[in-house]
């Protein structure tokens, strides 16, 4: 009887072994938490055309529901009702979940916008900023604008860099050209007023603090934190 009991235990153990070998606990793991994270996705970080998710990390641990890292990848993400970004990606560390997917606590979230020239154009005209365009240089954004200026109308180049402050992105005017108005300084003054924030992404789901930003004639990529971990850790519990 010990013999059998014995033999049994051990098919037991090496059966969890190819389990876990295999990968199976894994895929058991990661699938519930992709499954919980993308009901909440939408409210967190937007709707969008697609999100696609990857968890990694250890094969004890994941079984434990700690995950080294999950990657969010969306798609056409309407981050705010009026500005829509083509590609969102979302780094969670050291997340821990219960066994049922609930996330219990996580460590850093960071995060990786790109916007196109397109995008941000249509968020002009949406936020009825009309009278503005951007075009993309390289490291540079340049404005046009035709703003009437004391009544007379006017036409204005501007050029600059973009630079994080805390939720926002702002526009420093480098170089500007008018034609119309003998005063540049006045239409410098109303479109740095008129264009900044050139992004407020304060509204958004996840309420960013902006680190860095690239400008490229692709668009421009925005690097920073994300504040989402009290949502999601609070998510489940309401």
């Amino acid at each position: 009887m010990r013999g059998f009991r014995r033999v049994g235990f051990l098919a037991a153990a090496a059966a969890v072994a190819a389990i876990l070998s295999s990968g199976c606990a894994n895929s058991l793991v990661s699938g519930t938490i992709e499954r919980r994270m993308k009901e909440k996705l939408p409210e967190l970080l937007g709707p969008a055309d697609s999100y696609e998710l990857e968890v990694s990390g250890g094969t004890v641990p994941m079984t434990r529901g700690r995950i080294d890292e999950l990657v969010i990848r969306g798609r056409g993400v309407q981050v705010m009702p009026d500005f829509q970004v083509d590609e969102l990606i979302v780094r969670i560390t050291d997340l821990v979940a219960a066994s049922d997917g609930a996330i219990k606590s996580v460590g850093g979230v960071t995060f990786e916008a790109l916007a196109t020239q397109a995008r941000l154009n249509d968020y002009l005209v949406r936020s009825k900023q009309k009278e503005m365009t951007i075009e993309l240089l390289e490291d540079r954004l340049l404005v046009n604008a035709r703003p009437r200026l004391l009544g007379i109308p006017a036409s204005v180049r501007v050029t600059g860099p973009l630079l994080p402050d805390g939720a926002k992105l702002n526009l420093k005017i480098e170089s500007l050209e008018v034609i119309g108005v003998g005063v540049p300084s006045i239409a410098a003054d109303f479109v740095e007023w008129k264009v900044n924030p050139v992004v407020d992404m304060a509204t958004t789901g996840f309420a960013p603090h902006l680190r860095a930003v690239e400008i490229s004639p692709q668009g421009i990529r925005i690097r920073g934190a994300a504040n989402i971990a009290a949502a999601l850790e609070g998510s489940d519990s309401r």
